[in-house]
């Protein structure tokens, strides 16, 4: 997954709103008001906020967090009809997830900070909002901690967003919390807001709690997604399911066992004129990303390279050649040359990451007598995944690859570590590299294992030879 979580390219997004004027100040400023509870819905609405909330709290509460299941559930049949109804008056084709109230209690520490909201799809095929109903009126005159955004935010900076992903704008809170502006919300009004908007709230200086409740809404074709730091400049994107967040703590999500589908850079693109525009300085990192133009300019050329990619998988099959026998993801012909091959890797026949077919090497193998198939191909750093079955023997040669223990390779849940020279045998071999390097790998298809030792070192000796006279600059360990 080496293309780009962002840009999101409104245009091509299906629509949020079932009111055009609606989806297009909402495609504009980030964020829109609009009137959705009935004085019945917004009273049953304030008793189940009671039956949560027995006693008085502090500070600002997301009771998620803390509510037990059979809340829950009591939750859900108090006020979930009413939600339903709401989401299908007004949006088109959306689910909700993560219901719960906000309260701001009287008194200094119930701020939120400046802050964006997860990545929770892909957003550049995908919207997700906060859709956030008040039932008690909320304003700058009223002083109780009402939602203030900058609108248009959504459109300065595409990145990943996660709990523990470094933001983007962590280092321009000076610049970007005075530009906040608060929204007048009055009670059975919602202001529903794209996650990649910047928003927060001031603390509530009045004599009682300032109410809500909140729900996160996606489009119901949307797959979830879950991004994690992988280090300080990419980051790891894991899938999720729905059920995934019946249980869910945004204090310690638990990510364990989900399937990972790839590794991208944390930022993505950045509109360094309007980011220039809003703040003193533009941080290093910022200022070194891709701009928004560019990689609009790369997404816009995804189908026809993916059609590219699919035409050279069938060329190879029909050549005797076995690719990795899964579809490919558009994602995987961002930033790549034009001769340069791009065959998946898999796991459980789900498409995890890229490997990248050297052809001039693998040419060079071809003219092997007892080579029958070979591929050169590069393990990026992060790729976790799975080359076969294919129906034949695989030998796999590792030619250069990490310092020791960082390349893990070997059949299913036999991984081990490995290093230059190693072979392997097997009709599946699982590649995990954790470095970040990538790892250049010989795949070589035959009919029985018997002289794999023997072609194994006849393959080392000419990839070699080949990756040297056609990449010299070719990192080797070992």
């Amino acid at each position: 997954m080496t293309g780009s979580l962002r840009p999101r390219g409104d245009g091509g997004i299906a629509p949020t709103f079932r009111d055009p004027l609606l989806e297009e100040r909402f495609l504009r400023d980030g964020f829109v008001v609009l009137p959705v509870l009935t004085e019945a819905e917004l009273e049953a609405c304030r008793r189940a906020w009671e039956r949560v909330h027995p006693q008085p709290g502090s500070g600002f509460e997301y009771d998620v967090v803390r509510r037990k299941p059979e809340q829950t559930l009591a939750l859900e049949a108090a006020i979930g009809a009413t939600w339903d109804r709401v989401l299908d008056d007004t949006l088109v084709d959306h689910e909700r997830f993560l219901l719960s109230f906000l309260t701001k209690w009287p008194g200094d520490g119930s701020e939120h900070h400046l802050h964006q909201d997860w990545s929770y799809v892909d957003e550049r095929r995908f919207r997700t909002m906060s859709y956030w109903i008040a039932l008690d009126d909320t304003s700058a005159v009223l002083d109780n901690g009402p939602v203030a955004v900058i609108p248009g935010s959504q459109h300065l900076v595409d990145a990943y967003r996660g709990p523990a992903v470094r933001d983007w704008y962590e280092d321009l809170a000076e610049d970007l919390t005075p530009q906040l502006e608060p929204v007048d919300v009055s009670a059975g009004h919602a202001i529903v807001i794209d996650n990649a908007l910047l928003h927060g709230s001031s603390p509530n200086r009045s004599e009682r709690p300032r109410r809500a409740v909140a729900a996160a809404v996606a489009p119901r074709s949307a797959p979830y997604l879950f991004a994690a730091p992988a280090d300080d400049d990419r980051v790891t994107v894991f899938e999720l399911g729905q059920q995934y967040f019946a249980g869910f703590d945004p204090d310690a999500p638990e990510i364990e066992g989900r399937r990972r589908l790839g590794s991208a850079p944390r930022l993505v693109g950045v509109d360094h004129d309007g980011l220039g525009s809003v703040v003193s300085s533009i941080p290093p990192d910022l200022a070194a990303a891709p701009g928004r133009a560019a990689v609009a300019s790369d997404v816009a050329s995804i189908e026809a390279r993916a059609a590219h990619l699919g035409r050279e998988h069938a060329r190879l099959q029909a050549d005797g050649w076995r690719p990795a026998p899964v579809r490919f993801l558009p994602d995987w012909a961002l930033g790549l040359p034009p001769d340069v091959l791009v065959l998946p890797l898999a796991a459980d026949g789900i498409p995890t990451d890229a490997g990248r077919v050297h052809r001039e090497v693998a040419a060079a193998l071809r003219l092997l007598p007892d080579v029958r198939r070979a591929l050169v191909v590069t393990a990026p750093a992060g790729a976790v995944g799975t080359f076969g079955p294919c129906g034949g023997t695989r030998i796999v040669v590792v030619l250069a690859c990490l310092p020791a223990g960082s390349l893990e390779i070997g059949p299913p849940d036999r991984l081990r570590s490995v290093d230059t020279g190693t072979v392997l045998v097997g009709d599946r071999v699982d590649v995990r590299n954790h470095g970040r390097d990538a790892a250049l790998l010989v795949i070589e298809t035959g009919p029985s294992p018997r002289g794999a030792t023997r072609r194994a070192r006849r393959l080392i000796r000419a990839a070699d030879e080949a990756i040297t006279a056609t990449s010299p600059t070719a990192r080797r360990y070992g």
